[in-house]
This record gives structure tokens, C-alpha cells and sequence, in this order.
């Protein structure tokens, strides 16, 4: 991998000074035009406060997209961008009008298809976790798309606890980091770098007392 530790803290501070700058933003206009869905039995919080700012991060994405199209695979670029926009479009219908299960559930598998049958990223083996190794022929497409599910939706029910979200988004994307770097894949090692500078300027919102957000 080619990046180095200048290239990092740029891409690191883009991110955070990205997120610092545009969550407020975003906040600011849910609250002036009151873009809020009242509070479910799942929510843990009873008061009106602002969701949709996780949107910056998806924004702060596609502004560097570009630059990588010369250096990268296009069409993993484009899956990319394609899966984060159908989860985005996910997250923000659900925040402002509650989604349907069934619907929210059929676009994230289309998400998740898109990499498992386009970029042929399939789960076939586990290398002996639990005395498992390869995966039957069938069962692999199942089981890596209801681990894509689980995952968007675990994280999902996280956001509603202060910091816990953006916490545990540090640390995955810090060891993910890790290994994109170890492998070379140089447009996701930066992606996960931009995504740690912007979750460590969410953090300043989302633990506030006063003008809380969730993403």
C-alpha cells in the first residue's frame, strides 16, 4: 500500500473537519423545518432530536469519489456508492417516516447483493470457526446475506445509545484499517479513515447535552 502516513492524516482531517463542519448544518435545517418522526417504543429517548446528520458521511464520500476513479476499480467504486446510497435512502425514509419492515428489509438485501453478486464477496468459509469449514453451495448466498442484514441492523439499534455508534464504528474501522492496509486496497483504507475522522467529530454532537444529534 502506497499511503503513508501523511496521506492518512490528510484524508483523517478531511474527514473530521468535514463532519464538524456539516453535522450542525444538518441539525440545524431537521430542526427548522421539522423533520422529525415522534419517538417509537423502540427509541430510547422520548424528546424531538435531530437524526439524518450520519448523511454527511455519505456526502464526504462522494466528494472524494472522483479522485479515485484513475487509481481503482470503477465498478467496486460505483457498488460502493450504489450500496451506501440505498442505505442511506434506508436510514433517512425510516428517520422521517417510519419504513416499512418488509421494505427496509428488501432494499438492504439489494444492498448487500450488489456486492455478493456483483463483486462475488460470498462467505464460503470459516476456517474452522466452531468446527466449520467450507460452506455448502446455496447456503453460503444465504448466510452472507443475512450476516450484510445483521450487521446493518445491529449497528442501526446502536445509534439511539449516546456515543455507542460512533464508539464501536471507531474501533471496526480501525481494525478494518488495519487490514486493508496489510492487503493494499488503498480506496477502502482511505474511506475507513475518512469514515474514523468524521465518527470522532460526530462524537462532539452526539454527546452533547444541549443540541444532541444521532446519526
Amino acid at each position: 500500500c502506497f499511503m503513508g502516513i501523511q496521506s492518512v492524516s490528510i484524508l483523517f482531517l478531511y474527514g473530521f473537519a468535514f463532519s464538524w463542519i456539516t453535522v450542525p448544518r444538518i441539525a440545524q435545517i431537521v430542526r427548522k423545518y421539522k423533520i422529525f418522526r415522534k419517538p417509537s417504543k423502540r427509541d430510547l429517548h422520548w424528546r424531538l432530536i435531530p437524526k439524518l446528520t450520519g448523511l454527511s458521511f455519505y456526502i464526504a464520500f462522494l466528494i472524494v469519489a472522483f479522485a479515485f476513479v484513475p487509481y481503482v476499480d470503477v465498478q467496486r467504486l460505483s457498488l460502493f456508492l450504489a450500496g451506501g446510497a440505498l442505505i442511506s435512502y434506508v436510514g433517512i425514509r425510516d428517520d422521517i417516516f417510519e419504513l416499512n419492515p418488509f421494505i427496509k428489509l428488501f432494499i438492504q438485501l439489494i444492498a448487500v447483493g450488489l456486492f455478493v453478486i456483483v463483486d462475488d464477496l460470498v462467505i464460503r468459509e470459516l476456517y474452522g470457526f466452531l468446527g466449520i469449514y467450507g460452506l455448502p453451495s446455496g447456503f453460503d448466498y444465504a448466510f452472507t446475506f443475512f450476516i450484510g442484514v445483521f450487521m446493518i441492523n445491529s449497528f442501526n439499534l446502536c445509534d439511539g445509545i449516546d456515543g455507542l455508534a460512533a464508539m464501536m464504528g471507531i474501533v471496526m474501522l480501525v481494525g478494518y484499517g488495519i487490514i486493508f492496509y496489510v492487503i493494499g486496497d488503498t480506496m477502502f483504507l482511505s474511506f475507513s479513515v475518512i469514515l474514523i475522522g468524521g465518527l470522532f467529530a460526530f462524537l462532539r454532537y452526539n454527546l452533547a447535552h444541549k443540541n444532541k444529534v444521532f446519526m
